[in-house]
């Protein structure tokens, strides 16, 4: 960077009506600074210098995507907790019946593995009516309705 006296020399050579001072110079860098800094208090936000229409769409655009964004975490949790492929039906059901894939999918959702494993063996008893270890052969039978 140029030195103020390189300057000085450079206006003065250059044949201007420009009184070259280094002193008023300053002088008038440290009053605009001083003037932007009163014009603008201490505290406030860059949107101090937005229009009042803009602040009130920035405002509009943050609640919108608000919304979306509870509205997405809503049904993302509603939908991976409760979501029910068969529902249950009112009417007894045979052995058969119960021991459906769909069936089976729905009460393991419903209560995990010990409420499968209760539902099978309710099963069972309806087989026979008694609990007892269901052969592969014996359950084939009993869904072909033999």
């Amino acid at each position: 960077m140029r030195s103020a006296k390189d300057i000085e020399r450079s206006f003065r050579r250059a044949d201007l009506d420009i009184e070259v001072d280094v002193k008023r110079d300053y002088e008038i860098a440290r009053d605009l600074a001083d003037l932007h800094r009163r014009s603008r208090p201490c505290g406030t936000s860059a949107l101090g210098s937005v229009p009042r229409r803009m602040r009130l769409g920035y405002l509009a655009l943050a609640a919108v995507v608000l919304v979306a964004l509870v509205t997405a975490v809503l049904v993302s949790r509603r939908g991976s907790s409760g979501s029910r492929d068969v529902a249950p039906p009112a009417a007894p059901m045979s052995a058969a019946e119960m021991l459906t894939v769909g069936r089976l999918k729905a009460v393991y959702r419903q209560g995990g593995p010990d409420a499968l494993e209760a539902h099978c063996e309710e099963a069972a008893e309806k087989v026979d009516g008694k609990p007892k270890e269901v052969s592969i052969k014996d359950l084939i039978v009993e869904l072909e309705g033999r």
